[in-house]
């Protein structure tokens, strides 16, 4: 596990043109509303309060650049997926953040995060094909697995396997409530950040 030495909030940006210009590599975290996001960017931080956990899905609208360790970007990027959202601004939404993904030479490593409990959405589906378009390394992070049984983890792990056609290192099973799976994830961040 990475120690965390400092980490702030930098900028909240949703056009490349506002984006940190210091060139530092960059660690991409997204999933649809609800997921768990701002959960586990503290679990990883060991921060209670770094990310904002708000009782109303959908509120974060830009992309949060968080500096670690002077080293890297931690970017949270606005939930999808939140019905209350307009058509055209989930649109808008979707768009930027293809070209975020797409012209940004500073992403090292996409994260996408899904929820343990239940098959991907139909837009974790959408956006996990935008990820395999943008030919970005990446992993996707299982949250929540505390709410899971553990009689039940191999079966809900083979599901996702098969569902997003991973293969078995492309998938981290994750709790920010009991911390399980963050060593794990960090080892897989790391590999992906210049030494």
């Amino acid at each position: 596990m990475l120690k965390i030495t400092s980490a702030e909030i930098i900028v909240s940006a949703l056009r490349l043109a506002h984006m940190p210009t210091d060139a530092l590599p960059e660690l991409v975290l997204l999933g649809r509303s609800n997921v768990g996001k701002s959960s586990l960017v503290n679990a990883m931080l060991g921060r209670r309060a770094m990310a904002r956990i708000s009782s109303r899905p959908g509120k974060t609208r830009l992309l949060n650049f968080y500096r670690i360790n002077e080293q890297f970007y931690l970017v949270d990027v606005p939930g999808y997926g939140y019905a209350k959202i307009p058509q055209t601004e989930r649109a808008a939404l979707r768009e930027r953040l293809y070209d975020y993904l797409t012209q940004r030479q500073q992403i090292r490593l996409v994260l996408q995060l899904v929820d343990f409990r239940h098959l991907p959405s139909k837009d974790d589906v959408l956006f996990h094909a935008l990820i395999r378009d943008s030919r970005l390394p990446f992993r996707v992070v299982a949250t929540k697995a505390d709410k899971v049984a553990r009689s039940q983890h191999r079966l809900h792990t083979q599901k996702l396997l098969k569902f997003l056609s991973l293969e078995e290192g492309q998938l981290i099973i994750t709790s920010s409530q009991d911390k399980s799976g963050l060593d794990l994830l960090w080892s897989s961040i790391l590999t992906h950040l210049p030494q």
